[in-house]
């Protein structure tokens, strides 16, 4: 009896591979015998997957940030919310640096904390210099940051100031070649840097630069002219510092954050009585996997992503796999109806509907699987014009993930079954009395269905042109739009006031001015709009005490209004002859 069981069982399986290994044949003869109308609707399946596989890169990339990153579920960001009388409150992603050492004594939960200040400084190679980015940490700073290294090590504390770490990119930059331990680099500050390390390049789905990194000290941070000046690092008011707080358990978040308007009153400013720091500004974690799409905009190191950009081209990738299905549902619809006579004789020769059904579905998911192939094709042939398109790094390597393919596969088959079904079940409902009698090959249903599909097609495309054009006018609106400067013709020479040129830089803007092209020229700490990086608290208005008001600090020159085209509501220009003039 056993025998005979394991007999049965074995010949069903090779019915059923004698079935499977007919289907394929037949959809293959049936796919090379309509060449015209198989390759235009794989071709147009493939661009609709093509595009997919597109914007689903873009997305995977955007949804990616800091996740590559060794305990990144451990890591925050410490950012700052600012309260200014009679404004709308406003997120920094910079905040304090005299906050560092007490954040480190009064929270227990914090295996350790950071500082990230970022300063442009020129680098001198023989009688070239280079104006490059400069990261300066904490020596700490590598123990939140297991980051990679491609030659040499990095010291448990990283405190030497004389030290430096640069990336591959600076070391080939410089020095011609990626292994340059050992070697020096000049900066215009006169001080020569000994390379400790070299890091393995970021990868591009990082929020922070790190191609040059050196120990954040006061000898870096000196204090400023007068008795009352102090260095950065310890003024309240300078919001130019990104704090990093790793703890051994993500779930301390929320009670870490209760406890910081207590914190803030013990340990922040108090200009005058009146302050009560926790009502001025208030303190939050930003979790490091969410400071792309989450964290604040203002102060930020790298431009925010778009949680709402992210969705809509979901939609839109979504939108499109569904026009690409309809169409290809329609074009099958179409041409198996030509295919009654077929139907009908195999179920006269006793094919059941449930073969016919795998018969049709067999076929579509043979030309949806030949239209993903073709896709992957058409994706490495875009992908490095897409890239420069939407600016970032790609590579079809992002494609080799397993779980990436096993989703585009797995995408693939439900196209296949959702285009396939609807020829598939109407052409396995065709009775052969009336296909063979009548020679009628298809039913008011299925071209009312039809129909219905085309319209939803067109309705689709329709929208997606109309937001397309929408979009393009509100970005020609917002390039065009006044400003409050003029934007043309104008030539931005950054860092003059590196100390490479000190006080000569009213020379360079003299000598320029000589110029017969050059109609003005101003000096400025920089343009107008450009990224905010630093907050200076004023307490005192004309002698009287007040609650500090945080302003954005900009030194200009008398000519800045001019070379601008800045129109004032009110007053006059500035004048050297009166050293106490201040613009707002």
């Amino acid at each position: 009896q056993y025998a005979c069981c394991t007999r049965q069982s074995h010949r069903r399986i090779k019915v059923r591979m004698m079935k499977f290994t007919n289907y394929m044949i037949s959809a293959s003869r049936n796919i090379y015998k309509n060449k015209l109308f198989s390759a235009i609707n794989i071709l147009g399946l493939a661009v609709g997957f093509a595009t997919c596989i597109l914007i689903m890169l873009f997305i995977k990339d955007e949804l990616s940030y800091d996740k590559w990153i060794k305990d990144s579920g451990n890591i925050f960001r410490l950012e700052l919310t600012s309260f200014p009388p009679g404004s709308p409150p406003y997120q920094l992603a910079a905040t304090m640096g005299p906050l560092i050492p007490f954040i480190r004594q009064d929270f227990p939960e914090v295996v350790s904390a950071a500082r990230l200040v970022y300063e442009t400084r020129n680098v001198r190679m023989n009688n070239d210099y280079f104006s490059e980015e400069v990261a300066y940490v904490d020596s700490n700073f590598f123990q939140i940051f297991d980051l990679p290294i491609a030659h040499g090590t990095i010291a448990q504390e990283f405190n030497d100031p004389s030290s430096i770490i640069i990336s591959e990119e600076m070391a080939t930059k410089y020095f011609g070649e990626k292994d340059v331990v050992g070697k020096s680099l000049s900066l215009s500050n006169g001080r020569d840097y000994r390379v400790e390390a070299v890091l393995k390049d970021l990868p591009s789905n990082t929020h922070f630069e790190l191609d040059m990194v050196i120990p954040i000290s006061y000898s870096e941070f000196p204090k400023g002219d007068g008795d009352e000046s102090e260095s950065m690092l310890d003024n309240w008011f300078d919001i130019g510092t990104y704090i990093y707080i790793k703890l051994d358990d993500p779930a301390a978040q929320a009670s870490m954050e209760r406890k910081f308007p207590d914190f803030l009153d013990r340990r922040g400013p108090r200009p005058n009585d009146q302050t009560i720091p926790h009502e001025r500004w208030n303190l939050h974690l930003m979790p490091l996997e969410d400071i792309h799409l989450k964290g604040a905009a203002r102060a930020r190191i790298n431009p925010k992503g778009n949680i709402t950009t992210i969705i809509s081209f979901a939609l839109i990738a979504l939108m499109i796999l569904i026009i690409a299905c309809f169409n290809f549902m329609n074009l099958s619809t179409a041409r198996a109806s030509l295919r009654a006579r077929e139907v009908a004789l195999r179920k006269v020769l006793g094919a059941q509907r449930q073969d016919i059904i795998v018969q049709f579905l067999s076929e579509a998911a043979l030309m949806a699987f030949t239209a993903f192939l073709v896709s992957l094709v058409l994706v490495e042939i875009a992908l490095p014009y897409y890239a420069i398109l939407i600016d970032k790094v790609m590579g079809i390597g992002a494609l080799h993930s397993p779980i990436t393919m096993g989703v585009l596969i797995i995408l693939t088959l439900l196209v296949a079954l959702g285009a396939g079904a609807h020829p598939a079940f109407i052409m396995s409902s065709f009775r052969p009395t009336r296909i063979l009698g009548s020679g009628k090959s298809e039913s008011v249903g299925s071209i009312k269905f039809r129909t219905f599909l085309v319209i939803i097609q067109f309705a689709i495309c329709i929208s997606l042109i109309v937001s397309a054009l929408v979009v393009y006018s509100q970005l020609n609106y917002s390039l065009d739009r006044d400003a409050g400067f003029e934007k043309e013709n104008l030539i931005v020479l950054n860092r003059i006031s590196d100390p490479l040129i000190g006080n000569k830089a009213t020379i360079l803007k003299n000598r320029l001015l000589t110029h017969p092209d050059v109609v003005a020229a101003t000096l400025t700490s920089s343009v107008p709009a450009d990224r905010m990086v630093a907050l200076i608290g004023f307490g005192n208005v004309g002698g009287n005490e007040v609650d500090p008001i945080l302003l954005r600090l900009q030194s200009i020159d008398q000519d800045y209004i001019t070379t601008y085209g800045i129109d004032m509501i009110s007053g006059r220009n500035l004048s050297l002859d009166r050293g106490d003039d201040v613009s707002i």
